[in-house]
């Protein structure tokens, strides 16, 4: 029998190593003048050898995923060529979405595009070495992608009944239409550089490194799920709503209808422009608030992903929240944004009234998450009191040195 997965992630290890990966190739690309892209792709590339030998270790430690799974059968050459066949029909199925949508012709995407035809050769050799390695190891024999092949070869798509085929073309699309949007952003803030002259630029600046990060590390997450070291999607959501709720937070959809409907505020910076001390404080504490975000996303290394259960995460700010991301951009948001400032008090009603609008497609994203994490068994309730009992030593233990202090 192969190593089983683990569904109860217990170490946010990967991410940090992954971060000083981040940092490494922020010294390299110091050095060079290379074009946005390939900036991009050096930054996703470091991050992501560092966490996978995090992982491996972790892994072989563990004794869990396919990278430490002995060898229980001798390379079947035809199966695999059926599953790497499968794989491309996929792929190739699917990313016709960038030819058939007039908006990826947008310049906008156009590093994406580029770092693709610079990068195939190593995305494939990496996911043709997930399918020989997971071929011995396996005790799934055949996947989708080998019945896709098999199906289509032999014009018996009857046979695509034997695979969740759903469940595939799902977790397909996620990556279709997330890795670009993550990927450019990522490719706009390569070129960062610290600006620390002064109050609004140190702040403006810490933003950038944030989404900096925040972007690189959703871009690793989204290109390299695998079996190999148990990163791989268990289930993609299969409702409507947990669609809707999360693509109305991401663009063409935010612009198109999120921006129009759903403003509800200016920025901070204009109402405490004369009150210096107040915009420091104010800064820091939005600055704490995407420090939470940013932390949550590290945590995850590469399983960070919408719509997917990749394991659930229980380090890191999730031994204490079960949700810290959207915690962390709903409170920046609000800070950002004031919408209880104003001098017309039927106008901060109607900000704050779509403040908590927002606050409620964040609340039927969690909601959905959660539903699809259940789908796969009792971990998220095991988790779940994981984090509330978390919160009761981290009280009792408060409580220990309130009575120290006062009564001893």
């Amino acid at each position: 029998m192969s190593v089983k997965s683990q569904n109860l992630v217990r170490t946010t290890l990967p991410g940090w190593c992954g971060l000083g990966g981040f940092f490494f190739s922020i010294w390299v690309l110091h050095f060079t003048n290379d074009e946005p892209y390939i900036k991009a792709a050096i930054t996703i590339g470091s991050i992501f050898m560092v966490m996978f030998c995090a992982e491996v270790f972790l892994c072989i430690r563990g004794n869990f995923g396919l990278i430490a799974a002995p060898s229980q059968r001798r390379i079947d050459v035809r199966r695999v060529l059926f599953k790497i066949s499968g794989l491309i029909i996929t792929v190739l199925c699917l990313s016709s979405i960038y030819w058939v949508f007039y908006g990826y012709y947008n310049h906008l995407y156009k590093p994406y595009f580029q770092a693709l035809a610079v990068g195939w050769p190593y995305l494939a050799a990496f996911f043709i070495f997930c399918i020989v390695w997971s071929d011995q190891r396996s005790d799934e024999h055949e996947d989708a992608n080998y019945w896709i092949a098999y199906a289509v070869f032999n014009f018996k798509f009857k046979l695509l009944k034997n695979t969740n085929l759903k469940q595939h073309i799902l977790e397909w699309l996620i990556k279709i239409y997330f890795l670009p949007l993550m990927f450019v952003a990522l490719a706009d803030h390569v070129n960062f550089y610290f600006n620390i002259n002064n109050a609004c630029a140190s702040y403006n600046t810490f933003c950038g490194f944030i989404f900096f990060i925040d972007t690189a590390f959703a871009s690793v997450g989204y290109l390299f799920a695998n079996n190999l070291t148990d990163t791989h999607v268990r289930s993609a959501d299969p409702t409507l709503l947990g669609w809707a709720c999360t693509l109305i937070c991401y663009d063409p959809f935010w612009t198109l209808f999120g921006a129009k409907f759903l403003s509800y505020g200016s920025a901070w910076g204009l109402w405490f422009y004369f009150r210096p001390a107040l915009q420091i404080i104010w800064a820091v504490l939005i600055g704490l608030c995407l420090t939470l975000y940013v932390w949550a996303t590290i945590s995850f290394g590469t399983r960070f992903s919408n719509l997917t259960h990749r394991g659930i995460l229980t380090g890191g700010p999730y031994a204490y929240m079960r949700h810290p991301a959207y915690i962390g951009k709903m409170c920046s948001f609000f800070l950002i944004y004031v919408p209880f400032m104003g001098t017309n008090i039927i106008v901060i009603l109607r900000n704050c009234f779509l403040w908590g609008l927002l606050g409620g497609i964040y609340y039927l994203r969690a909601k959905t998450e959660e539903a699809n994490l259940r789908s796969m068994g009792p971990e998220y309730d095991i988790y779940a009191t994981e984090v509330r009992q978390n919160w009761k030593k981290l009280l009792r233990f408060e409580n220990l040195l309130f009575t120290r202090r006062y009564f001893m």
